[in-house]
């Protein structure tokens, strides 16, 4: 007999067998036409998934590649950067932050708990030398999901940078890039992507662009400058490239606002199914 295995996690989650079977395919060179086109596609594809018309780049790396990727390029050693934490990944941001010698001011909230725009709308009038804002539309360990739109109103209101960890929130959660003013948004293949995982993917606004033009990054695999250049200066993921552009148009084809709704009528019913149970949920804003 055999077995269905089913994966309930944030990511890994379960890749659809049309995307497996187009992993399947040959391996071609990554510097010919035909690849060529493939990588647009999935590139062009993945900016209407991210709502945006910004540079967009496709990493080989983990989500935590692109998360570094932000990092590197929009803050030099000694310069102030607002961290917005309220579980593990809000740390990551604290982690990479510190990597890179940035001054950090820390708005904290207690795990499954979430931070509001007035507390950012805080922290940035009593620093107004920060350079920029670190933020997570869901927070993976507790379920979390923040209120990036109203936190980025403050942040644009303010002058400063914004970056959101949107690795685990990203299609399921609804995030419109250009429209809420998004500077820099990351996201990974192995959520609502629906692909293994491998690939990252990194928006930068013409505003985090031209910051980048005056740091010093540190960084060689993840120098922005490198991918302004050449969207492709390294030897990319040619197999899951393929995955990614066929997943994109999966999604566009059932288009955004359904998916969004679907993610959203089956995390009401799985929440309500928990409290039928008997048990609470430990998040205080829960995501879909």
């Amino acid at each position: 007999m055999i077995k269905k295995n089913y994966l309930l996690a944030p990511g890994p989650t379960p890749v659809p067998i049309d995307v497996l079977l187009e992993g399947a395919k040959d391996t071609i060179h990554h510097r010919t036409p035909q690849f060529k086109k493939i990588f647009e596609d999935a590139v062009n594809g993945t900016k209407e998934v991210f709502r945006t018309q910004n540079d967009l780049f496709i990493l080989a790396s983990s989500g935590t590649g692109a998360m570094e990727m932000a990092v590197a390029n929009i803050v030099n050693p000694g310069e102030k950067l607002i961290v917005c934490s309220v579980g593990k990944f809000g740390e990551r941001w604290v982690e990479l932050a510190k990597t890179f010698g940035a001054e950090i001011v820390l708005v904290e909230r207690d795990y499954g708990d979430f931070y509001t725009p007035e507390m950012v709308e805080r922290a940035l009038d009593e620093n107004p030398d920060a350079v920029a804002v670190l933020t997570t539309l869901s927070e993976t360990s507790t379920g979390t999901v923040m209120d990036i739109e109203g936190i980025s109103k403050v942040v644009k209101k303010a002058g400063k940078l914004i970056a959101v960890d949107g690795i685990s929130g990203l299609v399921a959660e609804r995030l419109l890039t250009d429209d809420w003013g998004l500077d820099i948004v990351v996201s990974g293949s192995q959520k609502g992507f629906m692909l293994p995982p491998g690939l990252a993917f990194i928006s930068f606004s013409k505003e985090a662009i031209e910051k980048s033009k005056n740091v010093s990054s540190t960084s060689f695999y993840f120098n922005l400058k490198k991918y302004l250049k050449d969207p492709i200066p390294w030897t990319p993921a040619v197999n899951l490239i393929y995955q990614q552009s066929l997943a994109v148009k999966m999604l566009l084809e059932e288009g955004m606002e359904n998916v969004w709704a679907r993610h959203e009528l089956m995390g009401k019913a799985t929440r309500e199914a928990i409290k039928a149970m008997g048990l609470e949920l430990f998040s205080k804003r829960p995501g879909n």
